[in-house]
């Protein structure tokens, strides 16, 4: 509200009933069903990890992405220190307390190519990363296992960190896996789109088609130029 020269807030008159209010009045019935709702758990489980290690956070979402107990999924909240966790875990009373699934952690660490791939990466480039990937590929043992969903993963990381090129080398990668999947070529065209390669786009979005006959599995992220592409081709309406 706009006040005027002539407006006086001190000249309203005092109501001396006023200071013989000593209790609040009763909040209404419906104000406090309305802050009943808001104070309800989230649809999610909050989960604190603490490590000053980079490696253990990634790992750990790694291993429990997807998971859900009781219909919740879970949200991740990082922390370093013991210090750094004091506040976070003052501002979010609501954070779960279980058990880690440690043996699921160390198996990915011990036995996850998509891990040991990604050690590479990050310690020593891509052409490093190439080279173990190949090698983990030709290893007739199979001592580690690859997991679609984990390369995936791994890529996404490396795109929310602006390495396209990177990024694209692993979904290529996992399109090389698991030809028949519909979901690595979906990610495949959107490195290449984010990367501003729009022909190799076009060409993964294609790809798509005879392994999505549904038309169920198209990113997010798809751009007006690809979605017109997907039309002339009757992939999508």
């Amino acid at each position: 509200m706009k006040l005027t020269d002539s407006d006086d807030l001190f000249e309203k008159e005092k109501n001396p009933k006023d200071d013989e209010k000593l209790f609040a009045d009763e909040p209404d019935t419906e104000e406090v069903e309305e802050q009943e709702e808001k104070d309800e758990p989230t649809g999610c489980w909050k989960i604190l990890v603490v490590d000053d290690e980079e490696d253990i956070h990634s790992v750990t979402r790694m291993a429990l992405k997807g998971f859900t107990y009781q219909d919740k999924e879970i949200e991740f909240l990082d922390t370093f220190s013991g210090e750094e966790s004091k506040p976070v875990l003052r501002e979010n009373p609501d954070i779960a307390v279980i058990r880690q699934r440690l043996e699921q952690v160390e198996r990915v660490i011990a036995a996850s190519a998509a891990y040991a791939v990604e050690q590479a990466m990050v310690e020593s480039g891509p052409e490093a990363a190439e080279k173990v990937y190949r090698d983990l590929l030709a290893d007739e043992t199979r001592s580690r296992y690859f997991d679609e969903r984990e390369f995936n993963a791994f890529g996404y990381r490396l795109l929310g960190r602006g390495r396209m090129d990177a990024a694209v080398r692993v979904f290529t990668w996992n399109v090389e896996m698991n030809p028949e999947s519909a979901n690595a070529y979906d990610s495949l065209g959107e490195a290449y789109m984010k990367a501003g390669d729009r022909r190799a786009a076009i060409d993964s979005y294609e790809d798509i088609v005879p392994r999505d006959p549904r038309g169920a599995i198209v990113s997010e992220e798809v751009n007006e130029e690809i979605l017109e592409q997907l039309r002339s081709l009757g992939y999508i309406d």
